[in-house]
């Protein structure tokens, strides 16, 4: 009975180690590295606003931009950050922030969030004054805790 082995059991890998249930939580990564995916989201956020207010001058007319108010800008504001970190994180579990510093989004398992997550860590993202919560002593801003996410490094 020793060597029976189970045709339908997936091959053990030699590249990557068994997963035990006792795993390590992820370690958070450090904030410098956060503030400055931080800049380069929010530098690509307003970049793309160009582009979104020209086609709605366009769409709307010159007349409705002018008479919409500081509400409209407010909405338009928060729809590009949530759309932004929504499709991006996603889709790929990192901004082009993250990418370029080398982390990505994990739940607190260390695997890929769920959508509902990372619409969650969007929608915090509009809070008055979130960006200040990354200077907490847990080193996990609300966009984080809230959603039960955290931001690792995917190389050193």
């Amino acid at each position: 009975m020793k060597d029976f082995r189970n045709p339908y059991q997936p091959p053990k890998s030699a590249i990557l180690p068994e997963r035990s249930d006792q795993a390590e939580p992820p370690v958070p990564v450090g904030r410098g590295r956060r503030f400055f995916n931080y800049l380069i989201d929010l530098l690509l956020i307003y970049v793309s606003a160009v582009p979104v207010g020209v086609l709605l001058f366009f769409v709307l007319g010159e007349e409705a931009m002018m008479s919409a108010g500081p509400g409209f800008e407010y909405l338009v504001g928060i729809t590009l950050i949530v759309g932004y970190y929504s499709f991006f994180e996603g889709l790929f579990a990192w901004t082009p922030g993250k990418l370029v510093t080398g982390t990505r989004v994990v739940n607190e398992d260390g695997d890929r969030p769920s959508f509902g997550q990372i619409l969650g860590r969007s929608l915090t993202r509009v809070v008055p004054l979130e960006p200040f919560s990354m200077f907490s002593s847990t080193r996990r801003a609300w966009h984080d805790r809230w959603p039960a996410t955290v931001v690792i490094s995917v190389r050193n």
